[in-house]
């Protein structure tokens, strides 16, 4: 496998569109076989691939695909911005490498992904999410090493963060799956094995609040996401509701969405992101959308539909964004991310 360690303010492979997003069923379905628009149909059972009228919410912007022509994505899993340095990181999983990219999608830096096992092997890992600090230090987890791992800005370990030691854990596998660092630098760590909890961390890596969800616990919590007021968002891929809210301090304010039919609804929700006018956005990697919500979890439209082309995706398989008008949609299937901005016309500033 080629390792992207080495490719520095390289360009990587685009793909521009001039003018506004404007997918409709023509667009969509030319190119695609008619196996993967079945499939689609019994996914999605409103035969939409796409609300009509997301091209009056979203532009696009451009696709990458990799750090270099040479070098592509394979099955990326993960996907974060940092607002302050304007950088997008993504974890670029089958590659076992970690890519960084200025806010126009050019290259600037990659590092290959080595972690020590629990048993102290120094090993070749892949990187499943990934969360940067305003400092540059990055943070990342994995299926090997049971840990949070930090980085420097150049890709260097410095730091190893074990949760079951952090949070005095005897006899019980912590591991951290999902990341998110907010504006005053917590770090928000999704987990499972033997515990399914949220977990907050202050800038020292000491454990601000543990949140455990509503009665029925979590299932499989597949995104996290704090807004710029504090309030936190969940997406869990197994229980209902499939989005749930809470107040900065952890009370759980509500949730929405459920393991059925109907554009409210989803079948794999998997990533969340919010954008400066109050809109809720959640990747839904089956049905191959990202769905618009208010602020309330009231639907409102969607985009994305099955396929190829600049608008289209191909199993998402999350979202990160600047918390004002911008999100960048990563495709585990598609190998590439694409970034959209939402429009003046939605109150949102450019």
């Amino acid at each position: 496998m080629a390792s992207c360690e080495g490719y520095r303010n390289g360009e990587g492979p685009f793909e521009e569109m001039a003018g506004r997003l404007d997918i409709s069923w023509r667009s969509c379905l030319r190119p695609r076989p008619i196996l993967c628009i079945a499939l689609l149909l019994q996914l999605c059972p409103s035969g939409r691939l796409v609300s009509q009228d997301v091209s009056s919410v979203l532009e696009f912007q451009y696709g990458v695909y990799g750090p270099s022509r040479g070098v592509i994505f394979r099955n990326p899993q993960g996907i974060a911005y940092e607002r302050h340095r304007q950088e997008i990181y993504v974890a670029d999983t089958g590659n076992r490498n970690v890519s960084i990219f200025d806010s126009n999608g050019r290259h600037l830096f990659s590092f290959t992904y080595r972690v020590k096992t629990p048993s102290g092997a120094d090993v070749l890992a892949e990187p499943r999410s990934v969360a940067v600090d305003r400092d540059g230090f990055i943070y990342l987890t994995d299926a090997v090493s049971e840990a949070i791992q930090v980085r420097d800005p150049r890709g260097q370990s410095v730091a190893r963060i074990d949760l079951c030691e952090v949070l005095g854990t005897i006899g019980k596998k912590v591991i951290p799956e999902h990341l998110f660092i907010d504006s005053r630098g917590d770090l928000y760590v999704t987990t499972g094995g033997d515990v399914r909890e949220l977990i907050v961390l202050d800038r020292n890596h000491k454990p601000v609040r543990r949140i455990s969800g509503t009665d029925k616990g979590y299932g499989a919590l597949s995104g996290v996401w704090v807004d710029e007021q504090g309030r936190i968002y969940l997406t869990d891929a197994l229980n209902t509701p499939c989005v749930q809210v809470y107040d900065p301090d952890g009370a759980y304010r509500f949730g929405f969405g459920e393991k059925e039919i109907g554009d409210e609804n989803f079948s794999l929700p998997h990533g969340i992101a919010t954008t400066a006018n109050g809109d809720i956005w959640v990747v839904d990697s089956i049905r191959q959308v990202v769905k618009r919500f208010d602020k309330e979890g009231r639907f409102l439209d969607m985009l994305g539909g099955f396929g190829i082309n600049a608008g289209d995706l191909l199993y998402p398989m999350g979202v990160a964004g600047d918390g004002a008008g911008r999100l960048f949609v990563l495709e585990r299937v598609g190998s590439r991310y694409q970034s959209f901005r939402v429009k003046e016309t939605e109150g949102v500033p450019n």
